[in-house]
């Protein structure tokens, strides 16, 4: 008996705390609700700025601050027909809508426009009604995670870092990997096989163990080392080939140096030496071909054609008659190195590769480009465009193109491009968006921007991966790093990832048999 009424108080107590919760609130909108507003017909400074955007329908709350002054805010959620399906109001301008309103809001509301309608009031109760900012809900749905690397700007050091998984329909990060549980090591270039989370690509640069490749791969885990005696370089770049069997990498001598002056950012990376090559993840073979491993060239940054039958990379002659043995002997010649963008054909069934085609050549663009990425569909590339060399991410000049693969014409997504650095991107497994990184903020931080494609090629307004705190790119200090749009989380466990990496064994690719002679300081008589 007295257990039962233990129970019927507890039930009565929080049925009195829900009561006094809806009073509260009621009590907050008679006091907040705006009455005969002075209309403004101009839209509210925001931010993020979401005004006349394409979203995904399964996004999270696009939370925003409204910028302008007010001692109280409010916001109305109405749908295409201008009904009313939620509110948020606020005392400092953080705007935060209601997860619950705003999934049901874009489950009826895909294909069609919703908007947000602003207020602010003033010291002496005086409401203003802003214009209201347009949104269309856009009907495919983009990858449910976001898979990226935190790290703070990088100068000549660096402690923290780690891999981190965000599922874009909610405000949930997951830390994949942090290197403190891995010796500090530098862990970077995560890479997924077709927007598929089962195969994942991991570099690892242990302060112990030196550097490794982690591949998971059908809920297994293992750890090789790719550096032979014929081919010492660091391997960096990565891509899947859609079979799931074969990985095409880039070795490079990568090093950061500083500009004495005339830069914003004076920081920039100097690659002296690169090279492609194959590794197949069942039998541990390494494939070097002469045509994509030349010493007269660097080539780098592969990428796959959604059918395997192309591999894509950037490509450029090196001005030096010998390797540069140190950063001082390359950094003359950087400024002027222009990479252009090229494909070779492979056959998966033989391993071999074929003709090499030259799409866009940097003497006719005039720029270099580098990091290409195909649409699902193969219809288009994506690439950077930029001033020099094969490292745009300090470079203000880059900006995305689009290459049309059929007809091989160039642009640039003037749509979405800013006078800042904007790079790295990834596209949704439907072709529908990108995800890309871009410094338009700040000028020195990176954040992930979503933008729309349609079936025409063109991009919409960029969206700003939406945070639970309106406010939080105002304080937040990292660097989003390699953003990659996966359709499932990632399948691995931290714990046995980082036990893979902290142990000293690895494997190793078997040494090439046949293929491209390795570097050496003389260039080869023939192109």
């Amino acid at each position: 008996m007295k257990q039962n009424k233990k129970v019927a108080a507890v039930i009565v107590f929080a049925a009195l705390l829900s009561v006094i919760g809806l009073i509260v609130r009621a009590l907050i909108y008679i006091n907040c609700r705006p009455e005969q507003p002075v209309r403004i017909n101009a839209p509210a400074r925001i931010f993020p700025d979401y005004d006349n955007t394409v979203i995904p329908p399964n996004i999270a709350p696009l939370n925003f601050v409204i910028k302008e002054p007010g001692q109280r805010f409010y916001v109305r959620v109405l749908d295409q027909e201008g009904g009313l399906r939620g509110q948020a109001f606020s005392r400092d301008g953080r705007i935060r809508i209601p997860p619950k309103t705003w999934r049901r809001l874009l489950q009826n509301a895909r294909g069609k426009s919703i908007s947000l309608e602003p207020f602010a009031r003033d010291a002496a109760g005086h409401w203003r009604q802003f214009s209201p900012l347009c949104l269309r809900v856009a009907p495919e749905p983009i990858d449910e995670y976001l898979i990226y690397r935190l790290i703070y700007p990088v100068y000549n050091s660096w402690s923290k870092m780690g891999i981190y998984q965000r599922r874009i329909s909610t405000f949930k990060q997951t830390e994949i990997l942090s290197n403190t549980q891995v010796g500090r090591s530098c862990i970077n270039c995560h890479t997924f096989s077709a927007n598929q989370g089962d195969r994942m690509l991991l570099q690892v640069r242990h302060p112990s163990f030196g550097p490794s490749m982690i591949i998971a791969a059908g809920g297994n885990l293992k750890k090789t080392d790719l550096r032979t005696k014929l081919y010492p370089k660091t391997p960096t770049y990565t891509a899947w080939h859609p079979n799931g069997d074969i990985v095409a990498f880039s070795q490079n001598k990568i090093q950061q140096f500083f500009h004495s002056g005339g830069r914003k950012d004076p920081r920039d990376v100097v690659d002296q030496e690169s090279d492609l090559a194959i590794y197949n993840i069942r039998d541990g073979n390494l494939t070097y071909s002469p045509k994509i491993s030349r010493s007269d060239r660097l080539e780098t940054w592969p990428e796959w054609s959604p059918d395997g039958k192309y591999l894509y990379f950037s490509s450029a002659k090196t001005p030096w008659e010998k390797t540069p043995k140190n950063i001082l002997g390359a950094f003359k010649y950087w400024p002027i190195i222009k990479y252009d963008l090229m494909r070779i054909e492979f056959d998966a069934a033989t391993n071999n590769f074929r003709q090499v085609e030259t799409l866009l050549d940097s003497r006719k663009t005039g720029m270099s480009m580098s990091q290409p990425r195909v649409s699902p569909d193969g219809r288009r590339l994506i690439f950077v465009g930029h001033d020099y060399g094969s490292f745009p991410i300090f470079q203000e000049s880059a900006n995305l193109w689009m290459l049309d693969l059929q007809t091989k014409k160039a642009r640039p997504i003037s749509e979405i491009n800013s006078d800042r650095t904007d790079s790295w991107h990834s596209w949704s497994s439907n072709g529908r968006w990108i995800v890309f990184s871009s410094k338009r903020d700040t000028g020195r931080l990176s954040r992930p921007y979503f933008t729309y494609i349609d079936t025409k090629g063109q991009a919409s307004k960029p969206v700003l991966l939406p945070q639970k705190d309106p406010a939080f790119y105002d304080y937040f200090p990292e660097n989003f790093n390699r953003p990659e749009l996966s359709a499932y989380p990632v399948p691995v466990n931290q714990k046995a990832l980082a036990q893979v990496i902290n142990r000293p064994d690895k494997e190793k690719g078997k040494e090439p048999v046949t293929g491209a002679a390795p570097r050496s300081d003389e260039p080869p008589s023939s192109p």
